[in-house]
C-alpha cells in the first residue's frame, strides 16, 4: 500500500530505491520511514550529488521498528520519535550540528526544544500540521482575521442556526461531525494527553470530564440535542464538507492545514479558513515529523549529509518548485509546514497563495508533549470512540482509563 501510494506521487523508476542494494554500501544510508514523499526527496538528493545515496525501506512505525531489530537503519523519519521507549535509540547530534553549521536559528525554538534529551539534541524536526475550520468566504464578516476560538465558533453556530426552520434545514457546526474535532477540544481545554517517564499515557481527568460536559452542552443548547443533530447529520451530511459549506447547508467544517490544501483549487474558491485556537495559541497536532540517527547506524556520514541537505532553505524551496513543475500531489514540506520558520513565512505563500495572511508567528504555536509509540492506534481505537459515546450520551459511564487498560490487555493477548 505504501509503495502504490508513493508511486502515484513520484516517478515509477523510484521503485528500485525500495528494493535495490547499493554498489557503494559505505556511502549509502538506509532510511526507515512510513512517509512516501521521502522517495521523491531521496530521488532529488541522489541526483544532485554522487558522493552519497539514500535508500528507503518502509516501516509502519519506523521508530518502534527499532525495538529488537537485528539491523538498524542509518536514518529514521517518523512520528512519535520523542517517546521515552524510542528516543533512547538515537545518538546525540550535537557534534554533527556544530561541524555542519546547521542553521538552528531558523528552526522554530519551541519545536527544537522538543528534540533535546538531557540538554543534547537527538532529533531534528521536519514538519508539522495545524487544525482549522473552513467556512464560506465572506459568510462571516465579523470573524477574527486569524483565529477561531471555541466561544466564537459557538456564537457563530447559533447565528447560523437561526436561519433554520424548526427541523434544522441548516446547521452551523457539530463537534460530532468529525471525531478529530473532539480531540482538538481536549487540547484546547487543557486535558493534556502525554507520556509519563515510565512510558504510560496520562491526562488531566477533571479537564477530560469538563470537555465532555462542554460538548454535551453545545449539542443541547446550540443544536437542539443529540437526536436533532443526528437527524440532520443522517439527512444532509453525505457530501464533502467544503461542498456543504459552498451550498450553505452548514456553517463550518473541521480540517487541517494538510487536508485544506488537498481540496482541489477550484473547489476552494468560495472557501475561507481560520486556525482553531484558545487564548491566542494554536495547538500543533501530535503528528509532528522528526528525523534522527540511531546509535548503531553504520553509515552515519550519508545520513548526516541528507539531513544537512534537507534542512537547508535552498533545498526546501527547490522541493516545492519541483513538486509544482511535476504537478505532484504533495503539500508543502513532508505534507505540512516546514520546521524552518523562514520557509513558511517567505516561501510558502509563493506556492500557496491561500496562506497569505495566515502564517502563524512562532509564539502562536502550542507544542504537544511526547506520546507513546502507539498513540495513533490508541487515539483511533480507544480515545475517539470513547469521546463520541460520552459526547452523545450513549456511553456506559466507564472511564477512559478502564477502556484503555482493556485495549492494552487485548493487544497483549492477541
Amino acid at each position: 500500500a505504501f509503495l502504490s501510494l508513493a508511486m502515484r506521487a513520484v516517478p515509477a523508476a523510484l521503485v528500485l530505491m525500495f528494493a535495490s542494494c547499493s554498489l557503494f554500501p559505505e556511502k549509502t544510508a538506509t532510511l526507515w520511514t512510513n512517509r512516501p514523499e521521502f522517495a521523491f526527496y531521496a530521488e532529488i538528493f541522489n541526483a544532485e550529488q554522487n558522493e552519497y545515496r539514500i535508500e528507503i525501506e518502509y516501516r509502519e512505525y519506523p521508530g518502534k521498528a527499532m525495538e529488537g531489530a537485528e539491523t538498524v537503519p542509518d536514518l529514521v523519519i517518523g512520528e512519535n520519535l520523542r517517546s521515552v521507549s524510542i528516543i533512547k535509540y538515537f545518538e546525540s547530534l550535537e557534534g554533527f550540528i556544530k561541524r555542519s553549521g546547521l542553521p538552528l536559528q531558523n528552526i522554530y525554538p519551541a519545536l527544537y526544544e522538543t528534540c533535546l534529551q538531557e540538554g543534547n539534541p537527538v532529533l531534528l524536526p521536519v514538519s508539522f500540521n495545524l487544525p482549522a475550520l473552513i467556512f464560506k468566504e465572506n459568510g462571516s464578516a465579523d470573524l477574527d482575521s486569524f483565529f477561531l476560538s471555541l466561544e466564537s465558533i459557538m456564537e457563530q453556530s447559533k447565528k447560523f442556526n437561526a436561519q433554520s426552520t424548526r427541523d434544522f434545514a441548516v446547521m452551523g457546526f457539530s463537534p460530532r461531525w468529525e471525531p478529530e474535532i473532539l480531540y482538538i477540544k481536549t487540547l484546547l481545554l487543557g486535558v493534556d494527553f502525554h507520556e509519563t517517564s515510565q512510558g504510560q499515557l496520562a491526562w488531566n481527568e477533571q479537564r477530560l470530564r469538563d470537555t465532555v460536559d462542554y460538548i454535551r452542552t453545545w449539542i443541547r443548547d446550540v443544536n437542539g440535542g443529540p437526536e436533532k443533530e443526528q437527524e440532520f447529520t443522517d439527512k444532509f451530511l453525505y457530501d464533502p464538507g467544503y461542498k456543504l459549506i459552498s451550498s450553505g447547508r452548514i456553517g463550518f467544517y473541521y480540517t487541517t492545514l494538510r487536508d485544506f490544501f488537498g481540496i482541489p483549487v477550484e473547489k476552494r474558491n468560495e472557501i475561507d479558513y481560520r486556525w482553531i485556537a484558545k487564548e491566542g495559541k494554536i495547538p500543533v497536532l501530535e503528528d509532528i515529523l522528526y528525523m534522527g540517527i540511531p546509535k548503531q547506524a553504520r553509515n552515519k556520514r550519508a545520513a548526516q549529509a541528507f539531513i544537512s541537505w534537507f534542512l537547508s532553505e535552498e533545498t526546501q524551496e527547490k522541493i516545492m518548485e519541483q513538486v509544482q513543475e511535476r504537478r505532484l500531489r504533495l503539500f508543502g514540506i513532508a505534507e505540512g509546514f516546514s520546521s524552518l520558520q523562514h520557509i513558511n513565512e517567505q516561501i510558502f505563500p509563493r506556492f500557496y497563495p491561500d496562506l497569505v495572511g495566515h502564517i502563524p508567528p512562532a509564539e502562536y504555536l502550542k507544542i504537544p508533549g511526547s506520546l507513546p509509540p502507539e498513540w495513533k492506534k490508541m487515539k483511533e481505537e480507544v480515545l475517539l470512540p470513547w469521546l463520541i459515546r460520552e459526547a452523545s450520551g450513549t456511553g456506559t459511564g466507564e472511564s477512559l482509563d478502564r477502556d484503555l487498560k482493556t485495549w492494552i490487555l487485548q493487544k497483549r493477548g492477541s
